[in-house]
């Protein structure tokens, strides 16, 4: 629902360079529709999300921007530090640009509070079950962000059941994506649920080529579920990925994510699965 009134927010970097996103309306709803005028954006008023995120996987999203000091700052925190700690548990850490707007960045816009200003970097986990940016959280990135992943671990719930087959030919890939709903929500148009595919370049060593951390999203692909998926039942979907061309198919990786809104009434969104998938 497209809100009647905007914020003016203004997005600040380390050394103070005005900073603008490219926003798509219609893209999600995260930003209904943001207008860039000069080094500001729009942006609707959005609700704070759920607390806790019924998910098996929990995917940490991170919005970075080369040019920001204090991004250039937490990605080591989260590739050096992070990443080792949490080595063996259902935790998946990703990068995103964050000057680019995208559905994905939509969902930290629908998991933020009214008000305020902005600064990289923004980080969600859960879809934007818990949201983070560095004005109003600081810049303790290790304890802020080991948090948020162990609030999100402390609530493990496997809610459905996600098989994926996964099919390449050149550079287009197929993902067939069985899902079997085990949870007690009927998911679909009420709460908007949404099946995603995120394609991430993994590097064994430094940050991937454009990005500061070593998983960097390359593509995302989303799928709402136009009928509803009743407890118990299943159903099959088929997203595509076609916009990557020369990229090293065999750093390629790929993470599949159901989410929905908890509350109809409010922006939100919670992840109800997550489940890492290969790449052939």
């Amino acid at each position: 629902m497209k809100p009647k009134s905007k914020l003016l927010l203004f997005l600040f970097c380390a050394l103070l360079l005005p900073i603008s996103l490219a926003a798509a309306p219609g893209m999600g709803d995260g930003i209904a529709q943001a207008e860039k005028a000069g080094n500001t954006i729009y942006l609707p008023i959005i609700m704070r999300a759920d607390p806790n995120p019924p998910s098996d996987l929990v995917v940490f999203e991170a919005f970075l921007s080369p040019y920001c000091g204090y991004c250039q700052a937490a990605a080591p925190i989260i590739d050096n530090q992070l990443v080792p700690e949490y080595a063996g548990q259902p935790v998946l850490f990703l990068e995103h640009s964050a000057l680019e707007y995208t559905p994905r960045q939509g969902r930290w816009w629908d998991g933020w509070a009214v008000g305020g200003s902005v600064g990289f970097p923004m980080v969600m986990t859960d879809s934007g079950n818990q949201v983070r940016e560095r004005l109003t959280s600081g810049t303790d990135f290790y304890n802020l962000y080991k948090a948020m992943v162990d609030t999100a671990l402390a609530n493990p719930q496997i809610n459905a059941d996600i098989q994926t087959t996964v099919n390449r030919s050149n550079d287009v890939v197929n993902f067939t994506i069985n899902v079997t709903n085990q949870g007690s929500l009927t998911l679909g148009t009420a709460n908007k649920a949404t099946l995603w595919v995120l394609v991430y370049e993994q590097s064994e060593s430094g940050p991937v080529s454009d990005g500061l951390t070593q998983r960097y999203v390359r593509a995302q692909v989303s799928q709402a579920l136009s009928t509803n998926l009743a407890p118990g039942a299943s159903a099959q979907y088929l997203l595509t990925v076609n916009s990557l061309s020369g990229v090293d198919w065999s750093k390629m990786h790929a993470v599949v994510i159901l989410d929905y809104r908890p509350n109809s009434s409010l922006r939100p969104y919670n992840t109800y699965q997550a489940k890492m998938v290969e790449i052939p």
